[in-house]
């Protein structure tokens, strides 16, 4: 599911910023629509656990991904760029429930003495992902149809394996862990942690969502901006295991 949902991310990001700078000539704009998902994140993580108490795992994640995917026609359908504002943030919010939920999941099932190479594992899923995302737009280009079909499979796909393979559940929180004061006084357990955190969604965002533009700028092609995203994973998915 990580691999799937991180090649959908990785492809639609560039597919977006190239569309906008067509659209509007604006750096300023695509930047602003990436601030758009940051933005529903900021506001729709902290309500996610009382909703995780709440709501089957599984089916949470699975209903996040069909919502993800049925978002992505919507813009080429639409082609308005304050529309796009809203479908980028309503998507946002969707995917925010994936991540979130996800990565509960698996803090949850991986035993204390394998956790890291767990979690290495599927950080190195996450960012093969999104290399291949990369090479996606190489292949498909951001123009027409075809980027936002593939997009949107791959958001669907990822239900699969959460419908089909088997193993233990999300376990529910309960009222006190799920609360906002919760998340705030973990926040203050480990703030390093949470500035790196910071540090890297500022930094991918800045890669994933800008230097396609300035690349298109500069004269690269579809392909080649491509082949530069599927590069900038390339850390990513070497480092995981020896970390």
């Amino acid at each position: 599911c990580a691999t799937l949902c991180g090649c959908g991310f990785t492809l639609l990001m560039p597919v977006m910023a190239l569309n906008l700078e067509s659209m509007t000539g604006s750096g300023v704009i695509v930047g602003l629509n990436g601030a758009a998902a940051a933005l529903s994140t900021i506001i729709a993580t902290p309500f996610i656990p009382r909703l995780m108490a709440h709501v089957n795992g599984r089916t949470l994640i699975i209903t996040s991904l069909v919502l993800t995917g049925l978002t992505v026609p919507l813009f080429p359908l639409f082609p308005v760029v304050w529309l796009w504002f809203l479908l980028r943030f309503a998507m946002g919010f969707a995917i925010t429930i994936v991540f979130v939920a996800s990565e509960t999941w698996i803090n949850q099932i991986a035993p204390p003495e394998k956790r890291a190479t767990i979690l290495g594992l599927y950080a190195t899923a996450l960012a093969a992902g999104m290399g291949t995302g990369g090479l996606l737009l190489a292949a498909f280009g951001s123009t027409g149809w075809a980027p936002w079909i593939v997009a949107f499979f791959l958001f669907a796909g990822g239900s699969i394996p959460i419908m089909l393979l088997r193993g233990p559940g999300i376990e529910r929180p309960d009222h006190e862990s799920s609360s906002v004061g919760a998340m705030i006084r973990a926040a203050g357990y480990a703030p390093a942690a949470i500035g790196a955190g910071l540090l890297f969604g500022a930094t991918e965002t800045i890669f994933f969502a800008l230097f396609p533009v300035y690349g298109e700028r500069i004269g690269l092609i579809d392909s080649s901006i491509g082949f530069m995203m599927a590069a900038g994973a390339l850390g990513g998915i070497a480092l995981q295991a020896p970390l």
